[in-house]
């Protein structure tokens, strides 16, 4: 137990080092990504590498994602393109190590979508991601589909999610909140459900 709680300890406060920003109430416009969106309430939001996460109460507490315009053989955050740091020469000499990112393919079905989530995001949280109930939706009024996660961290608290995407103009967009099962998910899960209903992607002029 003692463990478990210094290792928890430890893990807040290297979140709360990091640089969140206050995102108020109303529209937020994803300004390098071509996208809004409205929130009825105040997040604290952090950016890196073309991932936006927001959250109310912490990060290992609850999180919405938003990986917006991932473009065909890219990976859902450019933290999981572990091939982007082999030597080249040791690829040119096939040392590399046994390792492969997971890649979005602009062919893919809305299954193998969901693989591609569950396979990344497992790499990230260091635990199997199970998703089910996969079943059409739409996001930003274009067709997509929807479906639920869960998995259990290394601090031994499940977490549950929604996962809401779409496939527009060859690329892919998701977004997903998760929190913990006994209290945080559904605490945040109608403000989250509202960020994602008023989610649009901008007009081409």
């Amino acid at each position: 137990m003692m463990k478990r709680l210094f290792v928890l300890g430890l893990l807040l406060t290297v979140a709360a080092c990091s640089q969140y920003q206050l995102v108020p109430a109303g529209n937020v416009k994803f300004v390098d990504d071509g996208a809004t969106t409205s929130t009825p309430v105040a997040w604290n939001g952090h950016n890196t590498e073309s991932l936006y996460t927001w959250t109310q109460d912490g990060p290992l507490l609850e999180n919405m994602l938003f990986h917006i315009n991932v473009k065909d053989g890219k990976t859902l955050t450019k933290g999981l393109d572990v091939e982007r740091t082999f030597d080249p020469l040791a690829v040119l000499f096939g040392t590399v190590p046994d390792e492969v990112s997971y890649r979005f393919n602009k062919a893919m079905t809305e299954p193998e979508i969901m693989d591609l989530f569950t396979a990344s995001y497992a790499r990230i949280f260091g635990s199997p991601v199970t998703a089910t109930n996969l079943r059409p939706a739409t996001l930003g009024g274009e067709p997509g589909f929807r479906f639920e996660y869960a998995f259990t961290g290394k601090d031994e608290v499940r977490r549950i999610g929604i996962a809401v995407g779409a496939v527009v103009d060859s690329k892919l967009t998701l977004v997903h909140y998760y929190g913990t099962e006994m209290y945080h998910f559904q605490k945040h899960r109608d403000d989250a459900e509202q960020v994602i209903a008023a989610f649009r992607f901008d007009k081409k002029s």
